[in-house]
């Protein structure tokens, strides 16, 4: 196969002529060599029905007991490589999520990781797999080096899975995992901590990542991705009382890169937002457009899409329009499902800041409007936003 890298017609003429002597190495070569195409020959790969083909046969491959640990993270990375979302990647990953017992029992600290960053990194949730990985929390943080470590933290987040055992045994040893972990695994491990509503709980395991992760760097060496992870590590501890001491320099720095963080280019979002927008102007409803919640400092990571005129009694409402990276596979998929790690965490952020947040769902709003039509998603609104805000300032 390695004649074929980079020629998808030909890793696909190899899989046609050849799969009945495949073994599960083979398989594993061949989804690896296919995550590595470029976004054109990718593309052209998964409208190949022989890639169709090869997808149907990968659960029945993965369930067998000759199927190593090795192979079945190998194929979950590739999956997660090709952005692979649609049904026939679905499929591979429960058959993954199936075996995940023998996964966590066999498989290396890193292999481990590679999984669960697979899942995460494709927004599916495999509850099996990290309840084994919860289960094994010790030896996995004993023996895995800080890259295995924290892509599973980053996972945790990501999925919005909670697991309490894993950042129980990654504080008791918390001072050796900094110590060994590059800057960039402690950041991440910092923000999956923060992000997954731990900074209270695991507040001396959060000091040890946050001193490290400070004290390792020096102004102008960070990227802009550590950037804002540390400045919503910050914010987080702040929102569960927890204070962490930053050198001015790369405080500047920080707040500079989050007020010149672009927006996401999601035109999906951007359409839903517009389209909230003329609804809330033809209801006569006051607003702000990503209005910074949390102060100027952090608008570009935390701005709101909405913010109504504060009520009577001071609290404002947020309104969110939650589109696809909002959520987990199962919503991108069939249009329902629950929010993802990321969009939770902000919620329970601006919930402990005194905001009412109103979370709007692209998904059910397609589904209002096929059903009735732009009137009816005018009175889906209504009913969420302006309703509920006058009931609550006639209790006052």
């Amino acid at each position: 196969m390695s004649a074929a890298q980079g020629d998808y017609r030909a890793l696909l003429t190899i899989f046609s002529s050849s799969h009945t002597s495949f073994n599960d190495v083979c398989f594993a070569t061949l989804m690896s060599r296919l995550g590595r195409l470029r976004d054109k020959d990718l593309a052209a790969a998964k409208r190949d029905e022989r890639y169709g083909a090869l997808l149907a046969m990968l659960p029945a491959k993965l369930g067998s007991q000759q199927c190593s640990s090795r192979v079945m993270a190998n194929i979950a990375h590739a999956l997660s490589k090709m952005n692979e979302r649609r049904e026939g990647g679905g499929a591979v990953l429960d058959a993954v999520e199936a075996r995940a017992d023998f996964i966590v029992e066999t498989g290396r600290p890193q292999e481990i990781g590679n999984v669960a960053w697979a899942f995460a990194s494709l927004g599916k949730g495999a509850p099996k797999l990290f309840s084994a990985i919860d289960s094994r929390a010790a030896w996995l943080v004993d023996e895995g080096d800080g890259q295995a470590v924290s892509n599973v933290a980053w996972a945790l987040a990501e999925l919005g899975v909670d697991a309490p055992n894993f950042w129980s045994c990654l504080e008791e040893r918390g001072g050796a995992f900094a110590a060994a972990a590059t800057p960039q695994s402690v950041c991440n491990t910092a923000w999956a901590l923060a992000v997954s509503g731990r900074a209270g709980a695991n507040s001396g395991l959060l000091r040890v990542l946050w001193d490290k992760a400070v004290a390792a760097v020096v102004p102008g060496t960070l990227r802009r991705i550590e950037l804002y992870q540390l400045l919503q590590v910050r914010l987080h501890a702040e929102s569960e009382g927890v204070d962490l001491l930053l050198p001015g320099p790369l405080e500047e720095e920080m707040y500079g890169a989050a007020l010149t963080k672009p927006k996401p280019a999601w035109d999906t979002e951007f359409e839903f937002e517009n389209r909230v927008a003329s609804h809330l102007d033809e209801l006569g409803v006051e607003y702000e457009r990503e209005f910074p919640a949390f102060g100027e400092q952090f608008g570009g990571v935390f701005a709101v899409d909405f913010a109504l005129r504060a009520a009577a009694d001071g609290t404002r409402t947020a309104i969110e329009c939650d589109g696809p990276c909002h959520f987990l596979w199962l919503a991108r998929e069939s249009g329902r499902g629950r929010a993802n790690g990321r969009a939770a965490a902000k919620r329970r952020l601006l919930e402990q800041r005194g905001w009412r947040v109103v979370s709007l769902s692209w998904f059910e709003r397609d589904r209002i409007a096929a059903e009735g039509g732009a009137l009816a998603v005018k009175q889906w609104i209504q009913e969420r936003v302006v309703a509920d805000s006058i009931e609550e300032e006639e209790q006052l």
